[in-house]
C-alpha cells in the first residue's frame, strides 16, 4: 500500500493576481487542517529565460525590478493568508529563474504544491498551460490545479472524488483523496468508470450481452478491493462507491459540479511509456470546475 508523505509543507505559487490570492487561501484551508507549514512561493521571471538574447534585449535593472515585484507579491499574499489564518505556520520564498525548475525543486521537500488557474501576467498566463503541466509532469509531490469559489475549503464541505483504474499513480491517488475527505469530514466518491472489452463485429448480440455483464461485476470487485484497505484505515470517511461504463474523463467530470477536490492519478494503466500525464488528468486539468490534484509516482 502506497504510504504517505511525513513531509511537512504544502507550497503554494502566488504571482499576484486574485486567482494566486484564492490558491492561497486554499493552500492555507488545507495546511490549517493537516497541521502544516504553508510556503508562499513566488518566482521572479523575466523573458530572457523564454526566449534568446537576440530577441529581447534588456536593461540592468529589469531582474531588479522583477525580484523586488516577486517580493511585494509574496508580503501581499503573507498578509491575506494571515488575516483568515492567524495561527497557521507561514513563511515565504522568492526564487528567480525557470518557473517551472524552481517549483518542481521546491516540490522535493513538499506535501503538496498548489498553482492558481490563471492571472494577470506574462508568467501567470503560463501556470495552467506549459508550467502547470510541466510541475504536474515532474514535481516530486501531488500537484493540486486550483480553480472554483474564491472561499476558503472550509466554506465548501461538499465531498472529495477520486478516480480509481487500478494504476500506482491511481494507489496513490487514493491515498490522499481519502486524506483530504478525513482532514474536512466529508465523503468520498470512489468512482471508477471502464469500457466494455472490445467484442468481434459478428458476435451475436444475445451472447454479447454476458461477458458485458461478467466484465461489469469484475469492475466492481475492482473498485472495492483498491479502496478496502483505505476505508479500514480511514473509518470515519463515508465512502460512496460508483462504477460508470464509458468514459472515465466524462464520468469524472459529471462529479465535479458539487465538489471541494477531485484526486486523480497522473497516469492509468494503458499509458505511453514516460512522465507526460495521461489523457484524463489533462482532460480535468482544463475542464473540470473545482481543484485538481494529479498524483504521480516520483520517478
Amino acid at each position: 500500500m502506497t504510504g504517505l508523505s511525513t513531509r511537512n509543507a504544502i507550497v503554494v505559487g502566488v504571482d499576484g493576481s486574485r486567482t494566486g490570492l484564492s490558491a492561497a487561501l486554499w493552500a492555507a484551508g488545507v495546511a490549517s487542517r493537516l497541521h502544516c507549514r504553508l510556503v508562499v512561493a513566488c518566482v521572479a521571471t523575466h523573458p530572457e529565460y523564454y526566449f534568446s538574447n537576440a530577441a529581447f534585449l534588456r536593461s540592468p535593472e529589469q531582474p531588479t525590478q522583477a525580484l523586488q515585484n516577486a517580493k511585494v507579491v509574496v508580503s501581499g499574499a503573507i498578509e491575506f493568508v494571515r488575516s483568515n489564518y492567524a495561527d497557521l505556520d507561514v513563511v515565504s520564498t522568492v526564487l528567480e529563474g525557470p518557473v517551472v525548475a524552481k517549483l518542481v525543486a521546491l516540490s522535493e521537500d513538499a506535501r503538496m504544491v498548489v498553482l492558481g488557474n490563471g492571472g494577470a501576467n506574462v508568467v501567470s498566463s503560463l501556470l495552467l498551460g506549459s508550467t502547470a503541466l510541466g510541475v504536474a509532469n515532474h514535481a516530486h509531490c501531488p500537484v493540486v490545479l486550483w480553480r472554483g469559489d474564491h472561499e476558503p475549503p472550509e466554506s465548501n464541505h461538499h465531498r472529495v472524488v477520486v478516480g480509481i483504474d487500478g494504476s500506482e499513480s491511481g494507489e496513490e491517488a487514493i491515498a490522499h483523496a481519502f486524506e483530504y475527505a478525513s482532514a474536512f469530514g466529508v465523503p468520498l466518491v470512489a468512482l471508477h468508470a471502464w469500457q466494455p472489452d472490445t467484442l468481434p463485429v459478428h458476435y451475436p448480440v444475445a451472447d454479447a450481452l454476458h461477458p458485458v455483464a461478467v466484465q461489469a461485476e469484475a469492475e466492481a470487485g475492482l473498485l472495492a478491493a483498491c479502496i478496502a484497505g483505505w476505508a479500514e484505515r480511514y473509518p470515519d470517511v463515508v465512502v460512496i462507491r460508483a462504477t460508470e461504463r464509458g468514459s472515465a474523463a466524462d464520468a469524472l467530470l459529471a462529479q465535479a459540479g458539487s465538489t471541494d477536490l477531485l484526486v486523480v492519478g497522473s497516469r492509468g494503466l494503458h499509458r505511453v511509456v514516460g512522465t507526460l500525464l495521461g489523457s484524463t488528468s489533462q482532460d480535468m486539468i482544463h475542464h473540470a470546475p473545482c481543484p485538481v490534484m494529479i498524483c504521480r509516482i516520483d520517478d
